[in-house]
């Protein structure tokens, strides 16, 4: 482990995203390398059959934003990219994982170790591949000294719109582990105990709200847009 500069970080790792929503910087790769939702857009009613970042300024600036994402996917794979991003995040208060994209194979056990060694930031991971979480806690055990930091919020998204997807039992009562729906504009919510995101009623911003964040929300859920 060694001290990276912040210009070199930014060498190491293809840099950070900035997104008009978000209060603090975040982390993403093409829709493309999304391994379930790539499938999962072919299904009618699926929530990644209207994936926001494959439309609206994702689309508008794919000529920019493309080569980036791309990038940071290639860099991924280096022997540096821990250090790199712990340099990166710093000391941001908030940060979010895969404002488009999702979990490569592997990928958490690299995640997880950047939000333990930046414990003064807020970690928020959504994902889809339930698949990956359920290997990673399974060869990450608390005994080893590999479970879950307690400042990374892993938000399992449901994989249907206006339809709750089952917690897998590996990952039941796991405070870390929580949920996400989509429900659409005729729908009144997705349940009785669900958060339901208001950032579309301030132009699309988090503003101060930060239950994305929060592990003691057991589910946020998102209007389809």
């Amino acid at each position: 482990m060694r001290v990276i500069k912040i210009a070199e970080a930014k060498a190491l790792t293809g840099g950070l995203s900035n997104t008009t929503k978000m209060p603090c910087p975040s982390w993403s790769i093409p829709v493309s390398a999304c391994r379930t939702g790539q499938k999962m857009m072919k299904v009618a009613g699926s929530a990644c059959s209207k994936c926001y970042a494959d439309k609206g300024n994702y689309r508008r600036y794919q000529k920019t934003l493309l080569p980036a994402q791309t990038r940071r996917l290639e860099l991924y794979h280096g022997d540096q990219w821990v250090d790199a991003m712990v340099a990166l995040v710093g000391n941001e208060l908030y940060f979010r994982w895969f404002d488009s994209g999702d979990l490569q194979e592997g990928m958490l056990a690299k995640i997880a170790e950047v939000a333990r060694r930046t414990p003064n930031t807020h970690h928020w991971l959504p994902t889809r591949e339930y698949g990956e979480v359920i290997s990673y806690v399974r060869n990450n055990t608390p005994r080893n000294g590999g479970a879950l930091p307690s400042n990374l919020t892993i938000r399992l998204s449901d994989l249907f719109i206006d339809r709750a997807t089952p917690m897998p039992a590996a990952l039941r009562g796991i405070p870390n582990i929580v949920r996400s729906s989509i429900h659409s504009k005729h729908s009144a919510k997705a349940g009785d105990t669900s958060f339901l995101c208001g950032a579309y009623e301030r132009e699309g911003k988090c503003g101060t709200c930060r239950a994305c964040w929060s592990k003691e929300v057991a589910c946020v859920s998102y209007p389809q847009h």
